[in-house]
This record gives structure tokens, sequence and C-alpha cells, in this order.
């Protein structure tokens, strides 16, 4: 990578933009009008105000300057921007709707026997037991002095391990005067069996405080809270020293014992959520409406059974008096809304075990259709008494229908045994069809060349359903996998409880596709839909008519092209996306699929494929979810459309579980968490953290050197610029060669940064950052580090921050460096 005027002297009358002397990094040498060892000291640097998406796949030297090797929980601006943003911005967070099906273990005001302090540069640890999936806790406390930080409450399943679950408090909304308390969720849970001893490890610290009068270190406020807490039991406690922003953290903890405990109440869940989805082409998940009203459907199970949740976004509750079946060993919900000639408008559901089931809007109680089976049921025919009848003159494909009790052929009543057909193995149901296939040659040969007989009724245990151009397609059958049943179009419309079309996609025996079974189905475009296997896809045509036409396979293709499961594809505006662990993420346009430009391969091989993945798109950017095979965390790659593939539009967030999300033209994004029944909003405005859980922003360069990595540098000063506000605390760390640097992510050695935000002299100073103040001049806030005068072939800075009551924005990394030969 090169920097403007590299090696050279300073230009008479020109200073370049990265110069130390261009008025930004005052108390710097001066240049002269001769190049002396003065002049020479500090004269190149590198500038990085262009804070692009990943690239975890190029090497350092030939990477761009404005990539990022790491980068999580952030955007290229920001998708709020009704405030000013930084290039480099933090995600937006999650907020708390609704958690139905938990129970709280809580403590009482009677259990309450005393009081423990705290401040910043006092953290508390103790045990309590535990007994079930963790999915939050509740604290009762109360703000004595006033303090402006955050507490935060980290569980461990081992004692000295990494916490597995965070809540948090902004202390700047609690009352100074009396005690308060206070429910929290976590967007990380604890497993049940997490502890076999079942007991959790706490730890509780102040963070993100700092002293309004500016100093090197305005970390050791004093200020304190008191916590509720009982007699019965013990806490260790360390009282220390924050240190100063000049000096690298590294802090010791000597923890003392004392007596009384906080008390803090658990709540518990025994429910985990099953992915719900809606893959017509609605495009907004699994929600349904009637007369203009809006309904989410949400699916939850435990040790017991599965039920099916009906939300109502509006009143922010679920409907009461549901009714709804479903098999307790589902694995995904889909459904399919539509409405029969009689105005009735039903909601049609599979669960890969169940027969196909539906429910009326409104009624909200499942009734099960009575189902078929492929191949229980046989036609067969005697030749010479068909030869003989009225049909044998002329070739043509004859369907008999089974309507009201008889047979019917061309809308009249026959027999069966008029033709020589008859049936083995069990009987009609309404709708059944027999389909003969008969030639006669102008020789007169005659010859039968199929005979089917086709149940019209739905066949047990489907898992894929959409509805499409008026018909219901099922598919994903579990016990024929490659089978498609259609539903009917008749005279006066759309029969939704016909299914007389029978296909197996890829169209060949279903002996030789059994291996390779139907996994996902997806709308191509306004008359096909696309069905697609493990390794194959195939595109179906349907006819828009309502009256005539019969639906048809038009291609299919046995390649490398399928996908595993339904949350790997999706059609968003029009475009099919994929995912293959092998190649990426994949586009279809009409063609071929091609593989989706991208810098992230390196992430692909990382996700876990035992685990439920969803892809999805929204607000021109496309999302897919996934659990990482190697630290179990659940993340999310974002492709940013608006993007160029110059600018590296990928971004990755971590620690986001995802179950399935739903949207309207109100651009709410609601969704479940996977781990236990909380309905929340996704990427909410103006929410920092997820649920009570404090989210990590993190930015690394890339490593930076010479051209070619000519020669040694040393790094004198490192300056990041920021948009000040409530996120007082950032980090910054700088590497020089790989080979020094940290191996173990997350232990990496940083110097702790405050920030002061543009408080005014009317304002005090716990009051949260003012909305205005963002548009001030000294809105821009530096940090800098100074006398640092690493040595090394290249150089990398990481910044962060937690960010919890707003949003945190970088807007550039500078460096001044001196090439080692200069000195």
């Amino acid at each position: 990578m090169s920097t403007r005027w590299q090696n050279n002297p300073h230009p008479h009358g020109r200073v370049p933009i990265y110069y130390a002397n261009n008025r930004l990094y005052n108390g710097s040498y001066a240049p002269t009008e001769a190049p002396t060892r003065t002049s020479r000291r500090i004269h190149d640097g590198f500038v990085l105000s262009n804070n692009y998406g990943l690239d975890t796949t190029s090497d350092d030297i030939n990477s761009s300057l404005y990539s990022s090797p790491y980068y999580i929980n952030g955007r290229y601006n920001s998708d709020n921007l009704t405030t000013q943003r930084a290039n480099s911005a933090s995600v937006q967070g999650t907020e708390f709707l609704l958690s139905p099906l938990e129970t709280t273990a809580d403590f009482t005001d009677d259990d309450i026997q005393t009081t423990i302090e705290m401040w910043q540069g006092k953290q508390l640890k103790f045990v309590i037991p535990y007994d079930g999936k963790v999915v939050g806790n509740t604290i009762t406390l109360k703000n004595t002095d006033e303090c402006t930080g955050i507490l935060s409450i980290y569980f461990s399943t081992k004692e000295g391990g990494e916490p597995v679950y965070e809540t948090a408090i902004d202390l700047c909304k609690v009352s100074p005067d009396r005690f308060e308390h206070f429910i929290l969720h976590s967007m990380t849970v604890v497993p049940q069996q997490a502890n076999p001893k079942k007991k959790l490890y706490v730890r509780m610290e102040i963070w993100d405080e700092v002293d309004q009068k500016r100093s090197a270190n305005p970390f050791n406020t004093g200020r304190k809270i008191e916590i509720a807490a009982t007699g019965l039991g013990n806490h260790q406690a360390c009282v220390y020293k924050l240190q100063d922003k000049n000096v690298m953290v590294d802090e010791h903890y000597d923890y003392k014992d004392y007596p009384s405990r906080p008390l803090i109440g658990l709540i518990y869940s025994d429910y985990e959520s099953v992915p719900t989805d809606r893959i017509d082409n609605m495009k907004t998940g699994a929600t349904v409406s009637l007369n203009g009203y809006r309904y989410d459907i949400f699916c939850v199970k435990n040790g017991s059974g599965a039920q099916v949740l009906i939300y109502d976004k509006e009143m922010n509750k679920l409907v009461e008096g549901t009714d709804i079946s479903v098999d307790g060993r589902i694995k995904q919900l889909n459904i399919a809304q539509a409405t029969d000639t009689n105005k009735n408008t039903w909601v049609y559901y599979v669960d890969g075990y169940s027969p196909l089931q539906r429910f009326k809007i409104g009624e909200w109680r499942s009734e099960a259709f009575p189902t078929g089976s492929a191949d229980s049921v046989k036609a067969e025919i005697d030749d010479s008494v068909f030869f003989d009848s009225d049909l044998g003159g002329a070739s043509g494909t004859y369907v008999f229908t089974y309507t009201g009790g008889h047979w019917e052929y061309n809308e009249t009543e026959v027999s069966l045994s008029t033709y020589g057909i008859s049936l083995i193995g069990g009987g009609p149901s309404e709708g059944s069809t027999i389909t003969v296939v008969y030639t006669v040659t102008d020789g007169g040969t005659k010859t039968i060349e199929s005979i089917e007989f086709v149940d019209a009724r739905p066949v047990v245990g489907a898992s894929l359903i959409v509805h499409h151009n008026n018909r219901l397609y099922l598919a994903g059958f579990r016990n024929d996998p490659n089978l498609v049943q259609i539903s009917s179009i008749e005279k006066d419309g759309p029969n939704y409880t016909l299914f007389p079309y029978r296909i197996y996609v890829p169209n060949r025996s279903p002996y030789d596709t059994s291996l390779n079974p139907i996994t996902a189905i997806v709308e191509y475009s306004t008359d096909e839909i696309m069905i697609l296997g493990k390794s194959f896809y195939a595109r179906f045509q349907s006819n828009v008519n309502i009256e005539d036409g019969t639906p048809s396979q038009v291609s299919s293709y046995m390649d490398s092209a399928g996908v595993q499961g339904q949350g790997d594809v999706v059609n968003y505006k029009g475009v099919l996306y994929s995912f293959d662990q092998k190649e990426g993420i994949r586009r279809y346009s009409g063609a071929v699929w091609s593989k989706l430009p991208t810098t992230v391969d390196s992430h692909y091989d990382r996700v876990d494929m035992t685990k439920p993945r969803k892809i999805w798109g929204y607000a021109n950017k496309l999302y897919f979810n996934y659990t990482d095979s190697i630290d179990g965390k659940a993340k999310c790659l974002i492709w940013d459309m608006q993007m160029n593939y110059q600018q590296y539009p990928w971004f990755q967030d971590v620690d986001i579980p995802f179950c399935d999300a739903r949207f309207d033209e109100t651009e709410d994004l609601i969704g479940i968490h996977p781990d236990y029944p909380c309905i929340m909003r996704l990427y909410a405005e103006d929410i920092w953290a997820r649920l009570d859980t404090p989210i990590v922003f993190r930015r690394d360069t890339k490593y930076l050197s010479l051209p070619g990595n000519a020669a040694d540098i040393i790094v004198k000063r490192v300056h990041a610029k920021i948009i000040n506000n409530a996120n007082r605390w950032w980090y910054l760390s700088i590497n020089g060669d790989k080979q020094n640097m940290t191996q173990f992510r997350g232990h990496d050695k940083y110097y702790r940064q405050p920030v002061w935000d543009t408080i005014t002299v009317q304002e005090p100073a716990e009051t949260p950052f003012p909305f205005e103040d963002v548009f001030e001049e000294n809105a821009i806030y530096q940090m800098s580090l100074t006398n640092i005068r690493l040595q090394c072939s290249a150089v990398q800075v990481r910044a962060k921050t937690k960010t919890f009551r707003n949003q945190a924005n970088l807007v550039s990394i500078a460096l001044e460096v001196q090439p080692h030969q200069f000195l």
C-alpha cells in the first residue's frame, strides 16, 4: 500500500494531508527548507477515512487500504440516518416486545436483609444455584450517588470461565432515592445442562463512566450504587484503581471474601422456537391478515409437545383461546394463506409429520385433511375390454374422476367395468382420478401405454407448502421425498381440498432419486416456481389462468446447485439467492447459478450445517444467519447491495441468535428468539443493545506497511476520530507484526480511552447524551496514543467499544510513522 510522496523529503511549500504538521497534530516538528534530520522526524503516515467492509481472503499487502479483516456488529454508514453518522457505525439493536411461556424464580421484599455498595472500580463475584434454562434475571438496586455508568451482570458456568450470558442496566435511568426492581432478558441463554452441579458463577462490574473533569484518568469516579442483598450467603469483592488512558489495560483483581450476597432472581423457559415461514409471493415471512389486520405466526416446542402462537403486533399480545395442532417432533413450520370460493380465508400449514391441516383466521381452530397415499391403491385394466369400448377407436389420454360417490368421464356417470378397469388395494376418495394413455396406430395396432390411479387426498407428512397462482403445492414428504402434489382449479374457482396432480421431481423414478430428496421450494417468477433438492433444481410452470392450464415441469438440472434446506434459498427483489457451503452464496437471475463475488469465503467453511440457517433480504441488504461451528456463536453475514464490490460490501454481526423474521410496509422487523419464545423487534431504530445485552462493536484495520513491505517502520502516534456521545469508553489496540500479536482473539492488550459527550452547563452530568448535540461543532472527538515508538514491518490498529445506550461511530484511523532507514 502506498502513501502520497512516500519516502520523499517534504516538498517546499507543500504539506501532504497525512503530514504531522498539517495542524492536526500539535507539537510535532515543523518542515524546513533543507532536508535536515529534523524535517524527516515525522514525514509519513496513513489516514484511513473510508471504513469499508470485510476482506478475509486477501493478503495484507494486496488487500485494500480501507477493508477490514475483522469487523463485527458494524456497517458502512448506518441503517439509521436520522442524525449525523460516521462511515463506520455500530449496528442497531433488538427491542424486547413480549416473552410468554417463562417462569420467574424471584425474591421478595422480605428476602432483602441488607445492601452491598458498588462503584466503578469495585467488582463482585458470587455463586447462585439454578435449575433450568436461564433466559433472564431480576435485580433490585438504587443509584445512591447518581452514577452515570452501566452495570453489567455476567454469568459463567464454571469458575473463572468466559461469560456465556450478560445483562446490563443503564444507571442513568435508576432512581437515586428509592430501590427499583428490574427484569432483564439476555440475548444469549444458559443451557439447562451447562453445569452438572447446577451452579452459576456471577460477576458484576460498572463501566462506561467518566468524570466530567477532563484528565488522563477520569475513570475512578467513586460514585456508588446499592444492591439489594441477603445475609444468607457470601460474596467476593475486589477494589482496584482503573489505569491511565496512556497505559495498556492490565488491571489485577485481588478478590476477598465478604458476608452477604446480592439477590438475583432467575427467569427460566423450557421452550425453544421453531422456524416458521410463508414462502409465497408475499415475501413478508410468517404473517397472515384478515380485512387488513395483521397477525404473526410463531411455533414453539418443549419436551411435552409443540404449539402455535398467534401474535397481535398492534396490541403486543398473544391471541387467546387458540387450538392449532402440530406434531411435537416438528423442525420447521411452513404456512400458506388462501381464500376459497366461499370467501373463507384459511391458513394451510405442514409440519413434516402430520396430515395437511388448516385453520380459519379469526377462529384459530385447526382441522386435518383426510390423508391419501402415493402407492397403496393401484388401477388395473383388461386391454381387450377397453379395446372394444366406445373409447377404443382413437388414441388419447382418458381421465376418469370419482365425484359424488360415482365415477365420471366427461362429466357423465360411467362404470369402470365398462372399460375393463378395476382397483386393488383400496377404494377411491372424492376427487380421485384414473388416467389411461391409449394409442392406435395407422395399421390398427392398439396399445395401453399406461394406467394410473391418483388419490386426490393430500399425502401425510409434507414439510413444504406454497400458494402460487391459485394452487397449493405440497412437497418434502417424509416417506416420499421427491413427490410434489398440486391442488386443482375447477369451474367455479380454486379447490384447495383436492390434490389430483402428482409429479415426481426431478422427472425420474423416485427410486433413482431417493438419495436426492426435495429440500426447498421458492417462487421464481409470476408463472414459475423452483423446486430444489440436495443437488438439483427444477423450474416448474404454473399457468396463470384461473380455470384451465395444467402445471408442468419446464426444466430440471442435476448439478451442485441444490440446497440442504428451505432456509438456504430466498427470492429477494426478483432474484434467487442460495447458500452452498462449498460455493458460498450464489445468485440465479434466469440462466445459471453464479457465485456471488465475495471477500468472506473463509467464513463459509465455519457454517455449522447441522444447525438451522436462514438467508433473507430486507432494506437492500441480504442476510445470512448461521451458527459458527468453531466457537458456537450465532452469526450473520450481511451483503449491502448499495455498495459496489470495490467498497467491500460484506459485514458480520456476532452474538445475534436468529430464528426467522417478519416485516410489512411499516418497516418493522419482528422475530422470535430461537432459544426461548421471546418476541422482539430486530434492528430496531434507536435501540443500541440486544434485549438487555450490550453489543460489542469492533473494527480492525488491515496490517499496514510500506509498499511491498520494503522496510520496517516506527509507529509514533495513533489517532482515532469518533463522534462523541454517551459511549464514553473506547478501546484501542496496536499490534505490530503478526508473530508478535496475541494469538487468542479477545485477550489483546488495549488502551482504554475516555470520551466526553457534549454536555452543556444547564445539563447535569448524569443526563443521557442530548439528541441535538450531535450537530455541534465539537461532535467529532479525537483519541490519541502518543510516544509509542513501535518498530515493525506492518502495524494494525483495533478499535472497539460496547454499545448500550447510544450508537458507536468511528470516523477515521490515522497513524504517524517513520521509515526505519531514516533514523
